[in-house]
């Protein structure tokens, strides 16, 4: 989907590793996509520390469990938006856009970018 786009991208098997690329590859991230449940360390947990190696991160969260339960989880952590799985590819390009255009970073975690 996003190479449709023309964007690059790197994938990480996990937040542990999510983490490490973000701190190992500073400044090449726009934009973090990811998702609330991974291995070894949650998305919560992940965007955190994210944040605290670059505070204005666009970070943009996914998960495929109910956006209500996960409110608790991301409550106080700045992302710039939650994405519902599975999403349309008109939702993820809007999100994308509000990203890069600047407008998404401060957005309570509880605001939905979109509907699946």
């Amino acid at each position: 989907m996003l190479q449709k786009l023309g964007m690059d991208f790197t994938i990480a098997r996990g937040g542990r590793e999510g983490v490490e690329k973000f701190r190992t590859e500073d400044g090449r991230f726009d934009v973090v996509l990811m998702d609330m449940t991974m291995p070894e360390m949650s998305g919560p947990e992940a965007a955190r520390q994210m944040l605290n190696l670059k505070s204005d991160a666009k970070i943009l969260m996914m998960s495929g469990y109910n956006s209500e339960h996960l409110d608790e989880q991301i409550k106080g952590i700045n992302v710039i938006g939650f994405m519902p799985k599975p999403f349309a590819w008109e939702n993820l390009c809007r999100s994308l856009h509000t990203a890069f255009n600047g407008n998404g970073n401060g957005t309570s975690a509880n605001q939905s970018t979109g509907n699946a």
